[in-house]
């Protein structure tokens, strides 16, 4: 809505590691081979002391060395690149376990090979012949500790089951910081929140939010308010998403979390190759900074643009090298403008799309605060087609448009009017399509 207000666990591994030697390429990944005990090259090297899942740093004494790779057991692989200060180095996940070696490579093609060892566990050794371990199972779908992804137009959780979002926006950073509304927001049967926030908020707030949100069986969606209406601020919302407290709260909570970049950052004015290169700069540098989960993206016109996620939301998914955006689009159009057919036709659009969207706002009138909404038509639409959806909002606090609020002290009890229709009496309402969604990393998969 737009308003008037508007690396990690250390662990030293310096041991002199064996290598075995070969003339060309390394083995395939997952072969069984007896390594000698004298290698015929040795670059001399030492795991860094602050390898975590998030960085993998390697030191070399030869500097004959130009590259090394590590390649995972269950297939992958992560080229190191040379630092400034000596070292070569990956920001990239690796799970503390994984089965993994590395290769090294001299500038006259000579190239060594560890064994296999579990990252971050064991320490490599050629006493034994290696023998490789059960490859790692997949992380998604079907591993409780990876991320929610996106297939086509769904959105699934960490097991790839399809989930449909049933939630409510909620304005923690100005009117609820602590997040004692969230159990309230719980009792409608909600699976998701959207919590709104800004950089004047800590990271450390925000990490209590998020755990308070998936106590209550609440999917987080965090936000960033700072830009609205403004698609130039959306680099400086990237520079705080990248700090390296953020990155830690959204790792530690990646299981079960989206990252909604900017609330809609842009108005009508700003060209759809801007908001593209904008988005595509964006998700580059948060990837790189090792955030994972699924990134939430608004259209232009103040979140109004579902035309422009239709046309170039293909051409922003595809510049994610772990392809898992969700667009999102903000439907607050009067029903004198669009007629009470807008929604039935756009959600279908949307849907048709090939895109996972979710409609991150809507509410019962518009801009103006008088002009009405065809919020009844929208929730019967996203239910026809299945798309995901958050009201605006859980209140109370909206100002100047206090009839936004669905309820009167954030207290279940208290939601009147649209809100209790949204929440419960309509059909398409959160009571009679919200079900369950998984917001905790551990146990199996179904």
């Amino acid at each position: 809505m737009h308003k008037t207000r508007v690396f990690g666990v250390a662990l030293t591994l310096l041991s002199g590691l064996g290598l075995s030697a070969c003339g060309g390429d390394a083995e395939p990944i997952g072969e069984a081979k007896q390594f000698a005990t004298a290698p015929a090259w040795d670059p001399g090297f030492t795991l860094g002391a602050n390898n975590n899942e998030w960085w993998i740093e390697v030191f070399v004494s030869d500097s004959r060395t130009d590259e090394i790779v590590v390649s995972k057991q269950n297939g992958g692989t992560i080229r190191l690149s040379p630092t400034s200060w000596g070292s070569y180095a990956a920001n990239e996940r690796i799970r503390r376990g994984t089965s993994i070696r590395l290769t090294f490579r001299r500038d006259d093609g000579q190239t060594a090979t560890t064994n296999y060892f579990r990252y971050l566990r064991e320490e490599p050794s050629l006493e034994q012949p290696s023998v490789p371990t059960e490859p790692e199972p997949p992380e998604t779908p079907g591993d409780p500790t990876a991320t929610y992804t996106v297939s086509g137009n769904k959105i699934l959780d960490t097991c790839g089951q399809e989930v449909l979002l049933r939630g409510v926006n909620k304005m923690h950073i100005w009117t609820d910081p602590s997040g004692s509304s969230l159990p309230e927001i719980a009792k409608t049967g909600a699976n998701t929140v959207r919590i709104v926030w800004d950089t004047s908020g800590t990271p450390a707030a925000l990490d209590a939010l998020v755990q308070r949100a998936r106590d209550n069986g609440l999917l987080p969606m965090i936000e960033l308010h700072d830009a609205t209406g403004n698609l130039a601020g959306v680099p400086a919302l990237v520079d705080w998403w990248v700090k390296r407290d953020v990155v830690s709260l959204i790792a530690k909570h990646e299981s079960a979390l989206l990252v909604n970049i900017a609330n809609e950052a842009g108005d009508w004015d700003q060209s759809a190759s801007a908001w593209v290169n904008t988005y595509k700069t964006a998700i580059s540098s948060m990837r790189s900074a090792g955030i994972r989960t699924p990134l939430v993206v608004d259209a232009l016109g103040w979140g109004h643009d579902v035309d422009l996620i239709v046309s170039h939301g293909p051409q922003v998914l595809a510049a994610d090298p772990l392809k898992n955006v969700i667009f999102s689009t903000h439907q607050y159009q009067p029903v004198r403008d669009v007629g009470t057919s807008y929604y039935a036709t756009t959600l279908a659009n949307l849907a048709n799309s090939g895109l996972a969207v979710v409609v991150g706002e809507f509410g019962n009138v518009a801009w103006d605060c008088a002009l009405e909404v065809d919020y009844k038509g929208l929730v019967a639409a996203a239910a026809t087609h299945r798309v995901g959806w958050y009201a605006w909002s859980w209140g109370p606090g909206n100002n100047p448009c206090s009839g936004l609020d669905m309820t009167r002290d954030s207290s279940y009890a208290t939601l009147h009017g649209w809100g209790l229709e949204v929440a419960s009496t309509l059909p398409g309402s959160i009571k009679n399509t919200s079900k369950p969604v998984r917001v905790s990393s551990s146990g199996s998969c179904p």
